[in-house]
């Protein structure tokens, strides 16, 4: 009769055990579903570099948790917008609404469109409060934003001694970032490559029975060189400008002279 008891409790807990790891599946294959059909309203990288406080190359040398908040404390390699840029930003590395693809990876380097501020909008209070915490523990070190919804992270690879940039531009057919016409935009890294969120999307993936090849992501490559010399270019374009190519679909064409290529891609190493 012990016997009995003790086999039928075993196989309680047992299924207890599978139901609860299914629950956690489900959610999170739930909680990730939502977070990949959630848009963000399309930008251009020309509005994008206008809207964006400062705009640098960085290595992130450590991330600290500060008021129960990820912060990357990222070096300065260069600056290509805000003269007021120190030597070291802190960025918030977590999204503050749902879209909000904001992250940082130790020891990594990326191309950063950063802001001062963020979309109140979306906040929930206890974050709004949390994140005037975290600027006060600051003291007089700005806190950045990821700009566009954390797509104004960009690590930085080198291929065959040319380095480029991994965007995320979304997976739905329609771009999170407009490029400009003439900017090459390449097959991006496999999600094993990319860090961070990739981790979840990788345990979809593999739960779904889906490859992970290069190309199937939502991330394309553009070259350092090309990216920031659109950006320079963006940045010495007026708003009407801007405003009237979105509207007429006529972007500035590309055009990146050798001895710019040189200095940006050395700009891009550690």
């Amino acid at each position: 009769m012990d016997s009995s008891v003790a086999k039928a409790s075993g196989a309680v807990r047992t299924g207890m055990k599978r139901w609860q790891l299914s629950l956690i599946v489900i959610g999170i294959v739930i909680v990730l579903a939502d977070t990949s059909s959630a848009r963000v309203m399309p930008i251009r990288l020309e509005a994008m570099a206008q809207q964006a406080d400062a705009i640098v190359i960085g290595h992130v040398e450590r991330i600290r948790t500060i008021e129960g908040l990820p912060v990357a404390e990222v070096r300065v390699l260069r600056s290509l917008k805000g003269a007021g840029v120190s030597l070291t930003v802190w960025i918030l590395a977590q999204g503050t609404w749902t879209c909000d693809i904001s992250e940082a990876v130790t020891g990594e380097t990326a191309l950063w469109f950063l802001s001062s501020s963020t979309m109140d909008l979306y906040q929930l209070p206890p974050d709004k409060e949390r994140l005037e915490r975290l600027r006060t523990a600051l003291q007089d070190r700005p806190l950045f934003f990821i700009a566009a919804s954390g797509r104004g992270r960009m690590p930085i690879r080198r291929v065959d001694e040319t380095d480029y940039a991994d965007a995320w531009v979304g997976d739905s057919g329609e771009s999170d970032i407009v490029f400009p016409h003439g900017l090459q935009l390449l097959p991006g890294p496999s999600l094993a490559e990319w860090g961070g969120h990739a981790d979840a999307f990788r345990f979809v993936q593999r739960l779904l029975g889906m490859d992970d090849q290069p190309g199937d992501t939502p991330i394309r490559s553009i070259k350092l060189a090309d990216l920031t010399a659109a950006i320079d270019q963006s940045l010495h374009q007026s708003d009407d400008s801007i405003t009237s190519g979105a509207v007429r679909g006529n972007l500035f064409p590309l055009a990146v002279s050798h001895s710019s290529a040189t200095q940006t891609q050395q700009g891009g190493e550690e």
